[in-house]
């Protein structure tokens, strides 16, 4: 687990820019999921992180204040390009109706892809450009698709939970890792997940 690192250390660093105080608990959120850093943590890879939680968040604060664009999008990241007002205003919506909001890219491109999946969007959707989160979780995981079922296993392949919905509880279970089996109609994909 990553150590709990506060803005001021961040604005400390010597070459580090663009720390935002409002975003503490998102720069937290995206430095513990990061799991690429090397040893010791160079100073870019941080610089790195904090670009793109700022940019996620950029695309966030558009959405709720209904001024979300394409290009504020792919200034985040995300890939797909030529998209409507029907998909920006669903994205839009999405991103307004969900908490926590995204944090980085990938949650983000993810977020994006179930929305244009949802809208028939997506046809070439392969089962890999999505995450469930939070992850690790207390409790709840979301999937930020349409699905048609979505089973909890354990590491001995046992059922241990099955259900319809986009969110589900896992809080009864031990701390620990889980797999969980999504299908969807395009197919079935396989996400693993830990419980705290």
């Amino acid at each position: 687990n990553a150590t709990p690192v506060t803005v001021a250390q961040l604005a400390a660093l010597t070459g580090i820019m663009n720390v935002d105080n409002a975003l503490e608990s998102q720069y937290q959120a995206a430095i513990n999921a990061e799991t690429t850093f090397s040893d010791p943590t160079t100073l870019a890879e941080v610089q790195a992180v904090i670009d793109e939680v700022n940019a996620v968040a950029n695309v966030v604060s558009a959405a709720l204040i209904n001024t979300l664009t394409e290009q504020k999008l792919t200034d985040a990241g995300i890939t797909q390009t030529g998209l409507t007002a029907q998909q920006i205003n669903s994205i839009t919506a999405e991103l307004n109706s969900i908490n926590p909001a995204p944090v980085n890219t990938e949650e983000l491109q993810n977020l994006v892809d179930g929305v244009l999946i949802t809208l028939g969007s997506l046809s070439n959707y392969s089962g890999k450009h999505f995450v469930v989160y939070p992850n690790p979780t207390d409790g709840e995981i979301n999937i930020p698709i349409e699905i048609v079922k979505v089973t909890v296993f354990n590491t001995l392949s046992q059922k241990l939970i099955e259900s319809r919905n986009t969110t589900i509880n896992i809080s009864p279970l031990n701390s620990g890792i889980y797999i969980l089996e999504i299908k969807t109609k395009f197919g079935v994909a396989y996400r693993r997940i830990f419980k705290n």
